[in-house]
């Protein structure tokens, strides 16, 4: 195979993982806004956030069986409070994620994992970004070997519009304490048009040499 062709080669199974990447964060964040949709959010502004996530996934799961349901939701898998393996903590000490989100297909499965904290009284965004939130997805606790992660805020007072600014001015005004890439800002995603709240920052994680993008979700609940 000459040069030339070999490159060619290579660009396009590089364009292809490119592809299929942005395919896969935009079905599981279209699998977030379906489950979303089933829900009356209104009855869950003062639910503990393990019960909103269960009744998320629960709702997910629901549209994935429902009769009629599009036939690319049958690629997916989606469980909730789910152990995660990890280099140093075994057995009932391993980590365990709020959402993960799977592939089915043969072979090596991609899969995103979510964290989901509250946001409303009593609930801040300190806690949102840190060690119990997404501190775990820097400290590579989750999505350890992936390149994405996403966050769920779920939002149990005010407005989605009222509480990103608050984020976003948290992780920027902290850029080294959050290991914010060099330039990365918060940024708006227009992953799937059926969720409005969806923002990308992207994090270095110090314990492994790659970074990770973090896709931030705001669902209203009040």
């Amino acid at each position: 195979m000459s040069v030339a062709s070999k490159l060619r080669k290579e660009s396009g199974t590089s364009a292809n993982r490119s592809d299929y990447r942005a395919s896969f964060l935009r079905d599981a964040h279209r699998l977030i806004a379906r489950g979303y949709a089933r829900m009356t959010p209104s009855l869950l502004s003062k639910t503990e956030e393990e019960v909103v996530t269960e009744e998320l996934v629960g709702a997910i799961n629901e549209q994935i069986e429902a009769p009629g349901a599009d036939t690319w939701m049958q690629r997916y898998d989606v469980v909730d409070d789910v152990h995660v393996r990890h280099p140093k903590r075994k057995g009932k000490k391993r980590p365990r994620v709020d959402i993960e989100i799977l592939n089915v297909r043969p072979g090596r499965r991609p899969r995103l994992h979510f964290e989901a904290k509250r946001l409303g009284r009593r609930h801040s965004v300190g806690q949102y970004v840190g060690r119990k939130g997404l501190g775990c997805i820097i400290a590579a606790d989750y999505a350890r070997e992936d390149d994405d992660a996403g966050m769920l805020g779920y939002v149990q007072s005010g407005t989605c519009d009222a509480w990103a600014p608050k984020l976003e001015k948290k992780l920027l005004e902290n850029r080294k304490d959050h290991h914010l890439v060099d330039g990365s800002v918060w940024e708006t995603s227009a992953l799937t048009p059926e969720l409005t709240h969806v923002f990308r920052t992207q994090h270095n994680r110090p314990s492994l040499a790659r970074p990770v993008d973090v896709y931030h979700t705001l669902l209203l609940f009040c």
